[in-house]
């Protein structure tokens, strides 16, 4: 489709909240919850602390919270840590058709824009929706309709700077022009490699798609120019990603179809790919009543997206434990569980898991979609179980429901803030657009403490 970049563009800036469905507010309001919950959760990973005098070297200032934290940082600075933090325990949502976790950049943009422009919470939602939807589209070009995009590319390191430029442009009420511009810079910085899963790297990829997002929606609003034809020029997105990339996906029943009504979100904090796989053993564990040491062999079927992806055999730490299906298979086995506690450093070297991830076989069934796999489980004394899990929990044909994702916000939050803070900040959450002012609602999501920490001191 010829200029659906500035079909998008114009899409963005004409949007008016109240031709947005119902339902797809919702779906945003979800999002924004499952977001701060993930945020809170991931807010003291090693990634998080690592990063922080990085970020307050190059980007000093204490322009905006850190959420679940009492320091505060400039507001790319910000806009990096929150985006690691969310995706830390790699917890946060996805768009299952293009594998992108479109509110993590997004949602973090906004937040930092908050603090520096008033925003009201429906502004902020409205802003949201548009971000996540254009993000979802434009990953769509590379998968759709015959599309193939490499598997070594990350595709949230590839559309994030599009959806945070998008989402910032609508907030700053950008018009179609300066919109357009915002896109084309955004796309020009587009990347992400694979071969960063089970490094502290895979977490920087999605910052540094949030910040170069944040980045051309302001360097727009002054002016700066950006390509036209983003996504579907000759050396643009589409062309650069995919092979028979197809720009139709990203304009295809525009303000009428809603890619945010795909988006999903995980009961367990690992890659999609591996969420069937946990399924077939945690529902086979709690069939029967048998423990680890009575199997034998464990056969798996699953999509060969998830051994391409999460094949990693012998994990040697929780990073490498997090894309690796056999130690998700193992853990949720012995433990009956696929929580952050497997997600741990003891869990992936813990012996009784180590064994019987040996004892782990994989095979690629390519009838079987990425939301689906099979087990049989063989016992030692020669009987044999059957275990297939056709639709995921947490998939869109198995969602999790509202109060789902409030447990799931819970058990990640109150960790940080104490179980009375977490819930207030959970109701606040549902009721968003509520807030005349964003600024003052981010109060209930970071910790009082010295705000002149060093790090972040101006300089």
């Amino acid at each position: 489709m010829s200029g659906v970049s500035r079909r998008l563009a114009e899409f963005v800036a004409r949007s008016r909240r109240e031709d947005i469905p119902q339902n797809v507010l919702h779906e945003c309001r979800r999002s924004f919850v499952n977001w701060m919950g993930c945020t809170l959760g991931g807010c003291r990973h090693e990634a998080v602390e690592k990063s922080l005098p990085v970020v307050g070297e190059i980007f000093p200032g204490q322009q905006a919270s850190l959420i679940g934290r009492s320091e505060r940082a400039n507001m790319v600075g910000a806009v990096y840590i929150n985006v690691v933090a969310n995706n830390a325990h790699f917890f946060n949502d996805t768009h299952l058709a293009t594998v992108a976790h479109p509110a993590a950049p997004v949602v973090a943009v906004l937040l930092a824009l908050a603090e520096a422009r008033p925003m009201s919470g429906r502004d902020f939602l409205h802003a949201m929706m548009l971000g996540i939807e254009v993000q979802c589209r434009a990953g769509n070009m590379l998968v759709a309709n015959g599309a193939h995009s490499h598997p070594g590319l990350y595709m949230a390191g590839l559309v994030g700077p599009l959806g945070a430029a998008v989402a910032a442009s609508r907030a700053m009420n950008l018009d179609e022009d300066k919109t357009l511009a915002a896109i084309g810079i955004a796309v020009s910085q587009a990347g992400g490699l694979r071969e960063s899963f089970g490094t502290l790297a895979s977490h920087i990829v999605l910052g540094q798609a949030a910040a170069s997002g944040l980045m051309a929606a302001l360097f727009a609003a002054q002016g700066v120019g950006g390509p036209a034809a983003g996504l579907e020029g000759k050396n643009g997105f589409g062309s650069v990603f995919a092979t028979d990339a197809d720009a139709n996906a990203a304009g295809a029943g525009l303000g009428v179809e809603f890619e945010t009504l795909l988006n999903s979100y995980k009961p367990y904090p690992c890659g999609i790919l591996v969420h069937p796989i946990i399924d077939v053993c945690l529902d086979f564990a709690r069939a029967h009543a048998i423990t680890h040491t009575d199997i034998e062999r464990v056969e798996l079927h699953v999509n060969p997206a998830a051994l391409v992806l999460t094949g990693r055999k012998a994990p040697k730490n929780a990073m490498e434990g997090g894309t690796s299906l056999y130690h998700w298979a193992a853990a949720a086995l012995v433990s009956g569980k696929g929580g952050l506690e497997q997600r741990s450093d003891a869990s992936v070297l813990d012996e009784k898991i180590v064994a019987l991830r040996d004892r782990i076989v994989a095979t690629a069934a390519e009838s079987l979609p990425v939301e689906a796999a099979r087990g049989r489980f063989v016992l030692k004394d020669g009987r044999t179980y059957d275990s297939p899990v056709t639709i995921a929990r947490g998939s869109n044909g198995r969602p999790m429901s509202d109060a789902d994702l409030g447990d799931k916000f819970m058990g990640q939050a109150e960790m940080i803030l104490g179980e009375a803070p977490a819930r207030a900040l959970l109701e606040r959450c549902w009721a968003i657009e509520t807030s005349e002012n964003v600024a003052d609602f981010l109060a209930l999501a970071r910790l009082t403490g010295d705000a002149s920490d060093e790090i972040f001191a101006g300089r």
